[in-house]
């Protein structure tokens, strides 16, 4: 006996046909959190591309182009005769790292693939010069990375350093060893790490590694690495897919504070 299309009647008044964003969008989103959250089950049929135009009163290509883009991110199985099948599991889970150290978050990272995309020397932008302590205008060294889950990527890393550390390691070596563990290697360990937090949206470039959308939002994380002597050693830009890598925090508030 054929399985039906779960029902799934909540999710009728999810699109906003005045909101800026492609209604397509909206329904692949709507969508992606119900599988993400377990309203719909691995295994399930999502409803077909007519039966989504009639629930959201969007076009059936709409429809298709949003149960397309599910595909797309591995999140379903689309087969003629079958529909669009949830997978059993969503290949990856949205990583998680502490935001109360930066240096764990660097742990926690170096479990993950890596894939070096370039290293190479350039006069970086203002702001990482004054973070590095360095004069304006001197060359420094350049490493990019795309950091995997599986075979998926949520990471893209930029990190800036000084051109003679950046020769103590090669791109082979990248691919298997977080860059702070190299650089501990030949004595420069890092004592502390400052980093804060925004939100960005992807541009060409990014849309291309992180396997998205130009204009999706990401989660940017941008720091500076201190070593032993209190000097800055290295400079980051970390760009994360906020749907396969989270922050967490834990707070402790003092005992007898009613703050919520």
């Amino acid at each position: 006996m054929k399985q039906r299309p779960r029902e799934t009647t909540e999710w009728a008044s999810a699109v906003d046909g005045a909101s800026p964003v492609p209604l397509w969008r909206q329904l692949f989103l709507v969508l992606r959190e119900s599988i993400y959250d377990g309203s719909v089950a691995g295994g399930d049929l999502l409803p077909g591309e007519i039966e989504l135009a009639r629930r959201f009163g969007v076009s059936t290509i709409t429809a298709k182009r949003a149960l397309n883009e599910l595909a797309r991110a591995r999140l379903v199985v689309r087969r003629q005769g079958d529909g669009t099948r949830v997978l059993l599991q969503p290949q990856t889970a949205p990583i998680e790292a502490s935001i109360s150290s930066a240096l764990e978050t660097a742990r926690v990272l170096g479990r993950s693939k890596v894939q070096v995309i370039s290293m190479h020397n350039l006069v970086p932008p203002p702001w990482v010069s004054e973070a590095l302590d360095v004069e304006a205008g001197t060359e420094l060294g350049c490493v990019e990375r795309v950091r995997l889950f599986g075979n998926l990527p949520f990471a893209f890393v930029t990190t800036y350093l000084p051109p003679e550390l950046m020769q103590l390691m090669t791109a082979s070596e990248l691919e298997e060893a977080p860059l702070v563990s190299l650089l501990a290697r030949h004595g420069h360990t890092l004592r502390d790490s400052e980093q804060t937090i925004s939100a960005t949206l992807a541009d060409t470039r990014m849309s291309q590694y992180l396997d998205l959308d130009v204009g999706a939002p990401l989660l940017r994380v941008q720091g500076v690495a201190r070593g032993k002597s209190g000097k800055p050693v290295q400079c980051y830009i970390s760009l994360y897919r906020p749907d396969r890598f989270t922050f967490s925090i834990r707070y402790n508030p003092p005992i007898g504070n009613s703050e919520a």
